[in-house]
């Protein structure tokens, strides 16, 4: 159990309505706080009223957001579920979810989004406390060739250690110049956040 950051009755904030325990008061309240939706420095961004939870019956995270497959949880609110990975590369290795089943993060919505990154935090510091590790790795993976193995969007939080002997993809050599400029093009014209 992770005792939540804000559990009395007051607010966490003047202009929110909701009392009792949420994970929202430990996040700026200009990037996540659902009562400032127009302060949001990216506005275009934030959906007014996340769409219903879609679910997918095959998948196995789905499963057990509605309890038909058991897991051991860590964590549980309205919109994020965390719970030990049952293959973990180290002890204490935790999967925070989004209850709302997106195959990848590319096709959530961002206040979806932003509801899971919320928890994320407390979770990482829970797992790092638990574990004794100095640190930990959150990775996320999108689609089979970047190893992803449940297609539901989810965020390993693993704890690391001096000599554990995990291995991540290596990386390349250094960016040049003009490879940085035709890749920034790219990007830009494939984004509207520019």
């Amino acid at each position: 159990y992770i005792s939540p950051l804000h559990d009395s009755t007051d607010h966490c904030h003047p202009l929110c309505s909701r009392q009792g325990p949420h994970f929202l008061s430990s996040i700026p309240a200009l990037i996540y706080h659902p009562a400032l939706p127009l302060l949001h420095p990216y506005p275009r961004l934030m959906a007014s009223t996340p769409p219903a939870a879609p679910s997918d019956t095959d998948c196995l995270f789905c499963k057990i957001v509605g309890g038909s497959v058991p897991a051991h949880k860590v964590f549980e609110d309205d919109h994020t579920l965390a719970f030990l990975d049952i293959f973990p590369s180290a002890p204490f290795h935790t999967l925070v979810i989004p209850k709302a089943h997106y195959p990848t993060v590319d096709v959530m919505p961002p206040a979806v989004l932003g509801q899971s990154m919320a928890a994320l935090p407390e979770i990482a510091r829970a797992v790092k406390a638990a574990s004794g590790a100095p640190g930990f790795n959150v990775l996320q993976n999108n689609g089979s060739v970047a190893m992803q193995e449940i297609f539901h969007a989810h965020f390993h939080v693993i704890p690391r250690k001096e000599g554990d002997g995990i291995r991540w993809v290596k990386s390349g050599g250094r960016l040049d110049d003009d490879a940085a400029v035709k890749q920034l093009d790219k990007l830009k014209k494939a984004t509207s956040l520019t």
